[in-house]
């Protein structure tokens, strides 16, 4: 679920983007520019977040295999 997420933050990151924006001069540039890149840099970072979730904890990915839940249920390991 989380890598669907992270998809969709970047592919919403990709109209936000504005292109060459360090090299716009300062007095030049219009709220409207800068607000286009607040919003490219909070969709990018909410798409890290959400790929690093993914990384972290679902079974899509090979090393968290083994955290799946089995379909077969076991017995409760008591002392």
């Amino acid at each position: 679920m989380y890598l669907v997420l992270s998809i969709i933050f970047s592919c919403l990151a990709a109209f936000f983007y504005v292109p060459d924006f360090l090299d716009i001069p300062f007095g030049v540039m219009t709220a409207r520019l800068l607000f286009e890149q607040l919003g490219f840099v909070i969709t990018v970072l909410a798409g890290l977040a959400t790929f690093s979730h993914s990384v972290e904890k679902e079974g899509v990915w090979p090393w968290n295999r083994c955290r799946m839940p089995s379909r077969k249920a076991h017995s409760a390991d008591r002392d």
